[in-house]
C-alpha cells in the first residue's frame, strides 16, 4: 500500500469516527453513579451523614432479622408474612423518628423523581423467603 493511500485511508477512519467521538463526551453520568455535581437524595432532604449511617445500620438489623425469620422451620408461611410485616413496619417507624417529617417527605419524593412507578426493582418474586 502506498503511502499516500495510508493517508487517505487514517484520514476516512478518523474522519468516520468523529461522531461516535462527540456522542460519546455528551453522554449523561451512568446511572447510580453520582459525580461530584449530584447530590444524594439524602442530602437535598437536608439529612446528615450520621443519620444516613443509623438507617443503614438499622435496615442491615431488619435484613439480619428477616434472615432469622424465613430460617425458623416452626413458623407457618402466614406466620412468616406476619413478622416479616412488623419488622417492617418498625423499621419505617425507626427510619422516620431519625428525621424530620420535612425531610423525609423529602426523601421519599426525591425516590420517588429516581424510581417512578415504584416498588422494589430489586425484589424476589414470592417474597424475602423465596429461594435465590
Amino acid at each position: 500500500m502506498s503511502r499516500n493511500s495510508r493517508l487517505v485511508s487514517a484520514v476516512s477512519l478518523f474522519v468516520a469516527l468523529c461522531p461516535v467521538l462527540v456522542r460519546a463526551q455528551n453522554l449523561p453520568p451512568a446511572q447510580g453513579r453520582r459525580s461530584g455535581r449530584h447530590q444524594s437524595c439524602a442530602e437535598k432532604a437536608g439529612i446528615s451523614r450520621e443519620v444516613v449511617h443509623k438507617r443503614k445500620a438499622l435496615e442491615q438489623e431488619a435484613h439480619s432479622q428477616i434472615r432469622s425469620v424465613c430460617a425458623d422451620s416452626s413458623l407457618s408461611d402466614k406466620q412468616r408474612r406476619e413478622r416479616i410485616k412488623q419488622i417492617h413496619q418498625n423499621l419505617h417507624e425507626q427510619v422516620q423518628s431519625l428525621m424530620t417529617p420535612e425531610q423525609f417527605e423529602a426523601l421519599k419524593a426525591c425516590q420517588r423523581e429516581l424510581h417512578p412507578g415504584g416498588g422494589h426493582a430489586g425484589g424476589r418474586a414470592g417474597g424475602p423467603c423465596a429461594a435465590p
